[in-house]
């Protein structure tokens, strides 16, 4: 599946949810915003050979290096906190890091991804704990993205979405693996 291919399915979700945030944080006119989502996807236009694969999104997951990752966290345990079985993460959007001055931060923000199977956009509220050895991330579906600015959220998505197009401009969409 290209990207390209599915581009106005994403396009129409992005549009609603850049609505219902705006909603809920302020009024935007319709016209801005879909000004604004109708530009980034000119970006994306740029580059019709490039495609993202879609992977499945766990509720829970943990990274404790090569050798002890799949021993403390083995496949049949993580599948049990599947939140997508096939989508397409579009963004990350981090809202605040702590640390007490050690190795140890926690960093608190979202994921957006393009739900295949329901065919919508999907906020993920994420934390991250990281030290020197261990990298855990939890991640819960919520609705609302504190402190929405549309301007802001679809400059960083363009960003980060043109920047994934381009790096996978060669890699076609597949099963999930």
């Amino acid at each position: 599946m290209i990207f390209a291919a599915i581009k106005n399915e994403i396009k129409d979700a992005l549009l609603c949810f850049c609505l219902e945030q705006c909603s809920t944080y302020g009024g935007v006119a319709v016209d801005e915003v879909e000004n604004l989502v109708n530009k980034a996807f000119e970006v994306f236009g740029k580059n019709p050979s490039g495609m993202i694969d879609p992977i499945s999104l766990y509720r829970y997951h943990l990274y404790a290096g090569e050798q002890y990752t799949d021993e403390i966290l083995p496949d049949d345990i993580k599948e049990n906190g599947v939140i997508c079985e096939r989508c397409l993460h579009l963004g990350t959007f981090l809202a605040n890091e702590y640390s007490n001055n050690t190795a140890k931060i926690i960093t608190r923000g979202y994921d957006v991804v393009y739900d295949l199977d329901r065919e919508e956009m999907l906020l993920l509220y994420r934390v991250v704990y990281s030290d020197n050895d261990v990298v855990t991330i939890y991640r819960v579906e919520t609705e609302w993205f504190e402190d929405f600015d549309v301007t802001e959220f679809m400059l960083d998505l363009t960003v980060q979405l043109a920047a994934k197009l381009k790096q996978n401009g060669n890699i076609i969409i597949g099963e999930v693996r």
